[in-house]
């Protein structure tokens, strides 16, 4: 992305986060259950923090970038980048600080 960006692509992107870790870990168990592959718990939990402070690279390389939160039932948007223009959602699961600390790349695994 950073090598597209720096030849002049227009960058647009996506990124589904949940508002804990514990929920990525109950997916991952129903879908073992399900039959797919397994995944361990510490390295669920390190990758999802891992994953959250790319959000802050992402501002900074996309053009136009959503971020959703996906723990409920129906995607609800926390923060919108279109160009210059900034926007975000608080929300029962997201705060202000906790979405300023994501998109300034503050968040670290407690």
């Amino acid at each position: 992305m950073e090598k597209a960006k720096g030849e002049g692509y227009f960058i647009k992107g996506v990124f589904v986060l949940t508002s804990n870790p514990e929920i990525n870990v109950a997916r991952i168990k129903s879908r073992v259950a399900g039959g797919g592959h397994d995944v361990e718990k510490n390295k669920i939990i390190s990758r999802y923090w891992k994953s959250l402070n790319n959000i802050n690279t992402l501002l900074n390389i996309c053009d136009i970038l959503h971020v959703y939160d996906n723990s409920g039932d129906k995607p609800v948007r926390i923060i919108r980048k279109h160009k210059d223009e900034l926007s975000i959602f608080p929300n029962g699961l997201w705060d202000e600080q906790r979405i300023f600390h994501i998109m300034n790349g503050e968040i670290g695994q407690p």
